[in-house]
């Protein structure tokens, strides 16, 4: 067993090793269920060097709608905070840690509020709206 904080390594890149606070660290720490903390480590990751771009963007639209049609069919958010107060880290002070410009921080905060409030699907339908547009404005196809 190693010693070695292993967040210090990464295996494949270097693009969330930079970051003041890795979206591991975040959605771990936060309870965020896993569909939800794709999403998040999309957004944190799709124009970094060694992200994937537009790719990481469809991605979490596709994973958006896969958890917007699990909301319909009556499954739960996740968390076991009730409120964003209560965080161990608010989306705000894990976006403007990271740099994260306004839409992919807009993504990651309705993400997280929905996986605390659970109210339907209003905050993810809102989310899938902002990446459409922010790969339409990368001239990719949504």
């Amino acid at each position: 067993m190693t010693t070695t904080n292993p967040l210090l390594t990464q295996v494949g890149g270097d693009h969330y090793k930079g970051f003041a606070i890795q979206p591991i660290e975040y959605i771990h720490k936060n309870d965020i269920g896993f569909i939800a903390g794709c999403i998040i480590k999309r957004m944190a990751r799709f124009n970094q060097i060694g992200g994937k771009g537009a790719q990481d963007i469809e991605k979490s639209i596709h994973e958006l709608d896969i958890l917007i049609a699990q909301i319909q069919g009556g499954a739960f958010p996740y968390s076991t905070y009730s409120m964003e107060t209560s965080l161990p880290i608010t989306p705000g002070a894990f976006c403007f840690a990271n740099g994260f410009k306004t839409r992919p921080a807009d993504i990651i905060g309705l993400v997280t509020r929905f996986n605390l409030e659970g109210n339907g699907t209003e905050d993810l339908l809102k989310a899938r709206r902002i990446a459409v547009d922010l790969l339409s404005d990368m001239g990719a196809i949504a």
